[in-house]
C-alpha cells in the first residue's frame, strides 16, 4: 500500500471508529411513537445514534437509516462494514426498477460502484438469522438483528471512490402486512391495511387485540381504497402518538375509526358507497314548552373559509421530497393538509379538492330529537327535513351524538353533497341548501325533442357534411340560460365544443365517424346537470357518400422505354386525385402513384406487355365507378440491347423467406405472402447472382401479378354498430359492396454492387428497368397485402440481363 492510501486508510479507520463501534444494543430501544414523520428530510438522514427509534415503512418509501455496527476488516483495514437499520420488519425488499436495485451511496446509484460495493439485505423477519458475511469477518458478532429489516455494507477502500463514509438510501418496499379479506400476508399499500397492521401491533403501534376490530368493516374499506386507487406509503417515527399515525392514515381515504358495543368499526366517506340510514322530520325534533323546535343552523363566516388549500404530498419526481400542490385559489385565506403517505399527484389533488370543498362547506345544524334517534352514531348519513329551517330532504352527517339523562338525544349534523366526492374543483358544495324555496344550485332538468339529421353543403367548391341538431329548452323551467354541448367520438373521452341557447349544427364532421352528443342544461345561477344526467344522442355520419365522377379515358404513348400516361381533368370539384395502379383490374392490381393531375411519366419501363388503371378518388374517401384502362406493349429486348444472360427463380428451396412461401397456382410457381400470426407483409431475398466479372447491364425483372382471395368480410364492410343504411345497401350492388378499398402492394428491388452481397439498390423493378454497374445481383420481392383474405401472388421470376 502506497503512503497516500495508508493515509487515506488511516482517515477511513478514524472515521469509522468516531461512529461508535457495535452501539447496536442501545439502538433498538423501543419507545411508544409521539408523531408521523411530516420531515421528508429526516427520512433520508443517515444517523449514528443510540436514542435513534426504528421507524415503520408502510408502502415503499426513500429512506436513510441508523448505522449501528461500523467496523474495519481486512489485512490492510481495506474493508468497512456498515450495519444499516432500515425499518421494523418483515419488508418486503429493496425495490427495483428495470431489475436493478435501488440503492445510493453519496447520490449516485450503488450499482456504479462495482465490486468497491457489497450488500446484504435483511427483511426484518422474526426467525432471521445473523448475517454470515458479518459473522464471518467478526466472529462476536451474533446479532441476528430480528423483526427489524437492514443492509450489511462491505466498502472497498477506493481512493477515487470514498474520501469519507458515503450517505446511504435505499428505495424501500415496506412491510409485509396481513390481509385479512384473504387470511394471506403479503406487501401492500393498501392504507387500510396499514391501519390494521398499526392498530394490532403491539411492537410499535397500539397493541388492540384483532378482536377489537370489527373485520367486516375493515374488509369493505379496504375494499373502497383498491376501488378508488387510495394508497399509502409512509414511513412512521416510533417516537409520535399512536392516535396521530392513526389520523394521520385515516386522512389517506376519508376514514374514521367508531367504537361501539366493545369494537372499534372502521367507515370512509363517500356519498356515492354510502345511503341514508333515517329521515329525520319534525316529528323527530323537539319543542320547548312553547312549541319551538328544538333545532338550529350554523356557519362561520365567510373569512372563516378558506380560499384555497395547500397540499403536502410527497413527490417521487422530486427524490421523494415534500411538494406543495395548491388547490382552488391561491391568494386570500390558504389552509394547509398533508399527505405524508401520498406519492401520487392525482390522488393528493382528488383528497386536497375534498378537504377544500369540505371546508366551504362548513355548515352545521344542532339540536334536541326524540329517543329513536339513539341508534345514531357519528358518521352515519341521514336525510333532514326541517319546516323550521326551511330544510328538505338535506343530507346531513352526524358528527356528534349524545344521549341525555332525560332520553332526548342531541345531534350534531353536517352538511352533506354529492359534488364533494366527484374529484372535480367547483363552488356547488359549497351553496348546498335544500329548502322550499327556489335553490339557485338545484340541478336544472334535461332539454326534451331532440333529434338530429344529416345536411350537405358546399364550401370552397367542395361537399362537406353537418349535423343539425334541434331540442326544446326544460318545459317549464323559468331559470334556463342555455346548454353546454359535449362530443365524444367513442363514448369514454368527451370535449366541450359550444354553448348554445337554440338549436344548433357541429359543421364538417367525418363521413363513417360515430358521434356521441351530450347535452347539459345550465340555468341563470350557473347550476348544471351531472354528467350522468345529461341528454345524450348517438349519430353514425353518413355523410357524402357519392361515388366522384370517372375518367373519360386513359391515354398511353409509349417512346422506346417510357410510358406517358394521361388523361382530361373530371369537372367535379371533389375529386382529390387520381391513383394509378397496375396489374389485370383495379381491385387486384398495385398501387403506382396519387396524383393531383391525371398525368404519369414512367421512364424505363422494363419489357413485356402492361395494363395500367387510372381512378378517382373523392375527399370522402370514395372512387370513381368505373376504373379506366390501358394497355402498352413493350419490345423484349428494348432495341439497341441484346440479352447476354437470364437467372430464372422459382421461390421453391432458394433464397431467403421472411413470411413469404413459395405455392402453386395455375399449375405455375408463385410467391405469396404466408401471413404468419396475422402479419400481412412478407419479404423474399433472392440468390445472389455472379455474373463473372464487373459490367455495365440494363436489367430487367419478367414477372407477373395475381391477386386472388375473397376481398373483404362482412365485418370489415359493416364494423359494428354501423348498420345496413350506413353503406347505403340500397345503391350498390354485390361486387360494389365486397370490392376491395385497397389493392394489394407489391415492391420488387434490384440489389447490385462488386462485392457480395450487393449493397447498392433500384427500387420500382416491379414496372421498371435499371441500368447499372456491377457483378453481383440479387432481387428482392415485398408483398403487402390488404387483408388476410387476400394475396397478391408473384409469378416465378426472370431476371435479364442485356447489353
Amino acid at each position: 500500500m502506497s503512503g497516500v492510501e495508508a493515509g487515506t486508510a488511516l482517515v477511513w479507520a478514524l472515521a469509522a471508529m468516531s461512529a461508535a463501534v457495535n452501539i447496536i444494543e442501545a439502538s433498538r430501544s423501543r419507545k411508544m411513537p409521539k408523531r408521523v414523520d411530516e420531515g421528508r428530510e429526516g427520512l433520508k438522514l443517515n444517523t449514528r445514534s443510540t436514542q435513534e427509534p426504528v421507524k415503520v415503512v408502510y408502502g415503499r418509501q426513500k429512506v436513510g437509516g441508523n448505522d449501528v455496527f461500523i467496523a474495519l476488516s481486512g489485512t490492510g483495514n481495506e474493508y468497512l462494514f456498515i450495519v444499516q437499520t432500515l425499518s421494523e420488519g418483515p419488508c418486503q425488499g429493496i425495490a427495483q426498477i428495470g431489475g436493478v436495485d435501488q440503492l445510493w451511496l453519496a447520490g449516485e446509484p450503488a450499482s456504479s460502484f462495482g465490486s468497491s460495493v457489497s450488500y446484504w439485505f435483511h427483511s426484518g423477519a422474526s426467525d432471521q438469522s445473523v448475517d454470515a458475511n458479518l459473522a464471518a469477518a467478526f466472529p462476536a458478532w451474533a446479532d441476528a438483528l430480528r423483526y427489524t429489516s437492514y443492509i450489511a455494507w462491505r466498502l472497498t477502500y477506493d481512493p477515487d471512490k470514498f474520501l469519507s463514509i458515503p450517505d446511504r438510501l435505499v428505495l424501500l418496499n415496506g412491510r409485509t402486512l396481513y390481509d385479512f379479506r384473504t387470511a394471506t400476508t403479503a406487501w401492500s399499500d393498501n392504507p387500510v391495511l396499514a391501519l390494521y397492521d398499526y392498530l394490532t401491533s403491539g411492537r410499535y403501534g397500539c397493541g388492540l387485540a384483532a378482536a377489537k376490530l370489527d373485520t367486516a368493516s375493515f374488509s369493505d374499506a379496504a375494499d373502497y381504497c383498491d376501488l378508488k386507487g387510495f394508497k399509502l406509503n409512509m414511513a412512521i417515527s416510533r417516537d409520535g402518538a399512536c392516535i396521530d399515525s392513526v389520523n394521520a392514515i385515516l386522512a389517506h381515504f376519508r376514514g374514521s375509526l367508531l367504537w361501539f358495543d366493545g369494537k372499534y368499526y372502521l367507515r370512509y366517506a363517500d356519498l356515492n358507497e354510502e345511503s341514508s340510514v333515517m329521515s329525520i322530520t319534525d316529528e323527530h325534533i323537539a319543542r320547548d314548552e312553547g312549541g319551538q323546535a328544538q333545532i338550529g343552523i350554523g356557519e362561520p363566516s365567510r373569512f372563516g373559509k378558506p380560499d384555497g388549500m395547500i397540499v403536502k404530498y410527497i413527490d417521487p419526481e422530486l427524490d421523494y421530497s415534500t411538494n406543495d400542490l395548491p388547490v382552488g385559489d391561491e391568494t386570500g385565506v390558504m389552509e394547509t393538509v398533508e399527505l405524508m403517505g401520498c406519492t401520487d399527484r392525482e390522488m393528493a389533488a382528488n383528497l386536497g379538492v375534498y378537504h377544500l370543498e369540505r371546508a366551504k362547506l362548513c355548515r352545521t345544524v344542532t339540536g334536541l330529537f326524540r329517543d329513536d334517534c339513539r341508534q345514531l352514531d357519528p358518521h352515519d348519513v341521514v336525510t333532514l327535513t326541517s319546516t323550521a329551517l326551511s330544510i328538505s330532504s338535506q343530507l346531513m352527517r352526524v358528527q356528534e351524538a349524545n344521549i341525555r339523562e332525560d332520553g332526548l338525544v342531541e345531534l350534531m349534523l353536517a352538511y352533506e353533497s354529492l359534488n364533494l366526492y366527484d374529484d372535480d374543483y367547483n363552488l356547488t358544495a359549497e351553496s348546498v341548501y335544500q329548502c322550499t324555496l327556489p335553490d339557485p344550485t338545484a340541478e336544472p332538468p334535461g332539454v326534451t325533442g331532440v333529434s338530429v339529421s344529416e345536411e350537405t353543403y358546399n364550401y370552397r367548391l367542395r361537399s362537406f357534411t353537418r349535423l343539425k341538431i334541434a331540442f326544446s329548452p326544460p318545459a317549464g323551467y323559468p331559470w334556463y340560460d342555455h346548454i353546454e354541448v359535449w362530443v365524444s367520438y367513442d363514448d369514454a373521452a368527451w370535449e366541450h365544443l359550444f354553448d348554445s341557447t337554440s338549436d344548433f349544427e357541429i359543421a364538417n364532421v367525418e363521413e363513417g365517424q360515430d358521434y356521441y352528443i351530450r347535452l347539459k342544461v345550465v340555468s341563470v345561477w350557473g347550476g348544471k346537470q351531472q354528467d350522468a344526467n345529461d341528454y345524450k344522442i348517438y349519430h353514425l355520419v353518413g355523410g357524402y357518400t357519392t361515388a366522384p365522377a370517372s375518367l373519360g379515358a386513359l391515354q398511353a404513348v409509349v417512346n422506346q422505354n417510357t410510358v406517358n400516361l394521361y388523361a382530361d381533368k373530371v369537372t367535379d370539384t371533389d375529386v382529390e386525385l387520381y391513383e394509378f395502379r397496375l396489374g389485370n383490374s383495379w381491385s387486384g392490381g398495385i398501387f403506382l402513384a396519387a396524383l393531383r393531375a391525371p398525368n404519369l411519366s414512367l421512364y424505363g419501363v422494363k419489357p413485356g406487355t402492361h395494363l395500367f388503371i387510372a381512378n378517382t378518388l373523392s375527399n370522402n374517401g370514395s372512387y370513381g365507378d368505373t376504373p379506366r384502362s390501358a394497355a402498352v406493349v413493350l419490345k423484349d429486348p428494348p432495341d439497341g440491347w441484346a440479352v447476354q444472360a437470364t437467372e430464372a427463380c422459382n421461390y421453391n428451396g432458394v433464397g431467403t423467406h421472411d413470411n413469404t412461401e413459395h405455392t402453386v397456382y395455375n399449375l405455375e410457381d408463385y410467391l405469396k405472402c404466408s401471413h404468419t400470426g396475422g402479419v400481412l407483409s412478407g419479404t423474399y431475398l433472392s440468390p445472389v447472382y455472379d455474373r463473372g466479372a464487373v459490367a455495365r447491364y440494363m436489367i430487367y425483372v419478367l414477372t407477373e401479378i395475381v391477386v386472388t382471395g375473397a376481398g373483404t368480410t362482412w365485418g370489415d364492410v359493416i364494423p359494428d354498430p354501423n348498420i345496413w343504411d350506413s353503406i347505403g345497401i340500397s345503391l350498390k350492388n354485390w361486387a360494389e359492396i365486397f370490392s376491395l378499398a385497397a389493392g394489394p402492394k407489391v415492391k420488387i428491388k434490384l440489389r447490385y454492387g462488386e462485392t457480395s452481397p450487393p449493397t447498392s439498390v433500384v427500387e420500382r423493378m416491379e414496372i421498371l428497368s435499371a441500368i447499372v454497374t456491377g457483378r453481383y445481383f440479387q432481387v428482392e420481392i415485398i408483398i403487402i397485402d390488404p387483408s388476410a383474405a387476400v394475396n397478391a401472388l408473384v409469378k416465378a421470376f426472370s431476371l435479364k440481363f442485356c447489353q
